[in-house]
């Protein structure tokens, strides 16, 4: 038996009403409308859920696509191709789950990168 969606509980539920206000049975209809409520509920619930663990999986899926490297910063692992992307903020990626660019300088210059977003700075790094 396949699990009911939210719209084929609420279908049934209407169908059921109807039965239930063909019988007028004031505790059948109070006892409906109860259980009406709790399946509202629970849709509702479910659908809550669900975003969240899109959001948990996509946030899962960012983790296991970067390293912390020995400059400081956080890198997109190589694709394919083996293209890095990086020089991504460490300070925003652990406490937001973002990847936040850090600011770039003249290339070749031990530089100070600075995040636009928290203002953390990785000082004196050699960057490409």
């Amino acid at each position: 038996m396949e699990p009911a969606t939210g719209a084929a509980l609420i279908a049934g539920l209407k169908a059921l009403n109807e039965i239930v206000k063909g019988r007028k049975d004031p505790d059948a209809s109070s006892k409906l409308l109860e259980i009406q409520s709790q399946v509202f509920d629970l849709v509702n619930e479910n659908q809550a859920m669900r975003q969240e663990n899109a959001v948990l999986k996509e946030q899962l899926a960012l983790r296991q696509a970067v390293e912390l490297r020995d400059d400081g910063a956080i890198w997109r692992k190589g694709d394919q191709a083996g293209h890095e992307f990086g020089g991504f903020c460490p300070n925003c990626n652990h406490e937001q789950g973002k990847l936040i660019k850090l600011g770039t300088e003249p290339r070749g210059i031990p530089i100070r990168r600075t995040c636009s977003v928290c203002k953390f700075q990785i000082k004196g790094q050699w960057w490409k």
